[in-house]
């Protein structure tokens, strides 16, 4: 675990490698002491498996490369703020796949249909000469 000050004392770093690190969880206050100076941050290999709405916004506003892949991401409603910042910035992030839930084993983030929102359907009553929706 990784606390959220770990960073405070290095606040001009231009790259952080955290690969293969067993990191669990990534914050918006350990992102936010490299802010300002970073170019990249590779957290391939860990373990996270979904990040808290807002953490990246600041990093995307800046063009920050965010390498992610290769983490144990569960796809569902949770992930819906990441996917939906990688579509919007391709460029800016690797290919992330989902390992979680099964149906989505192996499938990219941005191409697995989770979450998706739900509308009622019309009841359709029929009879010999009218269809009513």
């Amino acid at each position: 675990v990784i606390s959220d000050d770990a960073f405070a004392m290095v606040p001009k770093v231009s790259s952080l490698y955290l690969r293969n690190s067993r990191i669990t969880v990534i914050t918006k206050r350990m992102i936010d002491s490299v802010a300002s100076s970073i170019k990249q941050i590779h957290l391939v290999g860990n373990e996270l498996q979904t990040i808290e709405v807002g953490v990246f916004d600041e990093l995307v506003g800046r063009g920050v490369k965010l390498h992610l892949g290769n983490n144990p991401w569960v796809c569902d409603c949770n992930l819906s703020y990441l996917k939906e910042l990688i579509v919007a910035n391709k460029d800016m992030f690797d290919e992330i796949k989902c390992e979680e839930p099964q149906d989505f084993n192996g499938v990219l983030l941005t191409e697995a249909n989770f979450c998706a929102t739900s509308t009622i359907s019309p009841t359709e009553e029929t009879s010999p000469d009218q269809t009513t929706l």
